[in-house]
């Protein structure tokens, strides 16, 4: 399930519906759970106001993943791999899985907070 809808990705990119990349469905739901697993499945719909921010964070990424290639998500901290006559280049040794603008908006709402405490 999606957090945020088509609409929600126009509003928030302030573009037309037919701007949208034709897998913009399909973008959002990826994103959707990249955000999830980020927050440790701790997402909830209805979620005390939160859903405003995990709505904007789903439509960052997709804005992130249009701008710099949705392959980013699946870029590591490895630069290049091989073995034997097998070979991987990931590019940017820097490459980011979470866009920046998502990550402000679920720390703002609390959702990147692991729960440690001192007792």
């Amino acid at each position: 399930m999606a957090y945020a809808s088509t609409a929600d990705l126009t509003t928030y990119l302030s573009i037309d519906t037919s701007a949208l990349p034709d897998d913009a469905a399909r973008m959002l739901e990826r994103a959707s759970e990249l955000i999830n697993s980020v927050c440790q499945n701790r997402i909830e719909v209805n979620d005390l106001g939160a859903e405003d921010y995990v709505i904007n964070a789903v439509c960052a990424q997709v804005e992130f993943w249009v701008q710099r290639g949705e392959e980013t998500a699946f870029q590591g901290s490895v630069k290049s791999y091989s073995t034997g006559k097998v070979s991987f280049n990931y590019g940017d040794a820097q490459a980011l899985t979470l866009a920046p603008r998502a990550k402000n908006f679920l720390s703002t709402a609390g959702l990147l907070y692991a729960g440690a405490s001192m007792s």
